[in-house]
């Protein structure tokens, strides 16, 4: 492919991403299909058109897309949306194989971690999510959103000791995680518990009143009998973290 062909195509990506940015997901999924009619193995565009059908409801239309692409070699980040998509496919059995053998790659790559664990939490085994997730942090032992993943499994296990432990850790390590600091907040009013005022940060302080405000009147982020993590729970983040890199040619 020429150096003006090149050129060509990421600026039709970067135009994709921004329609995807936008929201104008037809539009997006018109431009990915263009560059995949010339190039069939384009990463970029088969993610910026798995997103694209995505943001529309038909992720399944993705599934043939992305498996040409992890056919070709190790891709963690095409892998962990495949297995996704299979998941939602109502393939779920292809899609947990697709995720543990992401997972089990090294170097690791994280949010098949956490993919991998939110699909066996929403298929009722908790337990193996729970280990999943402690063998990224093995890998990762200072990994915040490894921390915050595992407390929220505990607490949906009913184990609430060990998941104030790592919340109270994932804290630690990132004081001014809104997201860490409202799930250990809720779990504590959730539960009566009082933390030591000495040991209480000001700014858990603030979300715990917060939480104690809205308790009455607004249900907790999720109930023990519900799926403790989202689909997706750091793959979607990944993905739009990602979206600068989709339109500089890959290396």
């Amino acid at each position: 492919m020429s150096g003006k062909q090149n050129n060509f195509f990421a600026q039709a990506l970067q135009q994709g991403v921004s329609a995807l940015r936008a929201r104008q997901f037809a539009q997006a999924e018109q431009i990915a299909a263009g560059i995949l009619k010339s190039n069939r193995t384009d990463r970029n565009a088969a993610l910026l058109l798995a997103h694209a059908l995505m943001g529309q409801g038909r992720g399944s239309e993705a599934i043939a897309p992305l498996e040409k692409i992890a056919r070709r070699g190790d891709d963690g980040e095409v892998e962990t949306l495949l297995g996704a998509l299979l998941c939602g496919a109502e393939r779920v059995a292809d899609g947990i194989a697709q995720l543990r053998r992401t997972a089990a790659r090294r170097p690791p790559y994280f949010p098949a971690f956490h993919e991998l664990a939110g699909q066996l939490a929403k298929a009722g085994q908790r337990e193996e999510a729970i280990t999943i997730i402690e063998a990224g942090l093995a890998l990762a032992p200072g990994d915040v959103d490894l921390k915050l993943s595992l407390g929220r499994l505990l607490h949906g296990n009913g184990d609430i000791a060990k998941a104030l432990v790592a919340l109270t850790s994932a804290r630690d390590g990132a004081p001014n995680r809104p997201d860490v600091l409202n799930e250990l907040g809720r779990i504590l009013i959730l539960h009566g518990i009082t933390p030591r005022p000495r040991t209480r940060s000001a700014r858990c302080s603030r979300s715990i009143r917060t939480i104690a405000r809205s308790a009455p009147n607004s249900p907790p982020a999720f109930s023990s009998r519900e799926s403790v993590m989202p689909v997706r729970p750091r793959c979607a983040r990944s993905h739009a973290a990602n979206l600068n890199c989709w339109a500089a040619p890959r290396s």
